[in-house]
């Protein structure tokens, strides 16, 4: 009876650190700072805050948004009411987007984490930007502007 305690102790100790672990590998990388390679792809806007006029009530009337970022900086994006049923269906509203808006967007790292986006070759917005796991970016308030969290997950 005693041998059959010792034993479930131990298992029930193994499988605590077995859990644990599992846990601690699924936990979100601490705020890294974003890079080149880390924008590429497409992404959708999953919250947003923003002190800044007009954004919050933008985000009430199209509360969907993707964007994607090619290698180089490229950068599009669109906002609507209904999100899309699948990558395709995103790229190709992009694309249209691109198309269609008669505007260049480039974005740009100009340090550590800080991320500019150039419209027609101008500086547009700037913001900070961390990855807090692989899929997960977060941009923050450009220093001097307004207040600003803007959570994203990448698109597959």
């Amino acid at each position: 009876m005693l041998r059959r305690s010792i034993i479930a102790a131990v298992l029930a100790a193994v499988l605590a650190t077995v859990l644990a672990a599992g846990r601690a590998e699924a936990q979100p990388h601490s705020n890294e700072p974003c890079g080149d390679r880390d924008l590429q792809g497409v992404w959708e806007l999953t919250a947003i805050r923003a002190d800044e006029p007009g954004v919050q009530a933008f985000y009430a009337q199209h509360p969907v948004e993707y964007m994607r970022f090619k290698p180089g900086g490229d950068y599009i994006y669109v906002a609507m009411n209904n999100r899309l049923p699948n990558l395709a269906a995103v790229n190709a509203s992009l694309d249209r987007a691109d198309r269609g808006d008669g505007v260049s967007y480039i974005a740009r790292f100009v340090d550590s984490g800080v991320l500019m986006i150039f419209r027609n070759g101008q500086p547009f917005q700037g913001f900070t930007c961390t990855m807090t796991d692989p899929n997960t970016m977060v941009w923050g308030p450009f220093p001097g502007n307004p207040n600003l969290y803007r959570r994203h997950k990448r698109v597959r």
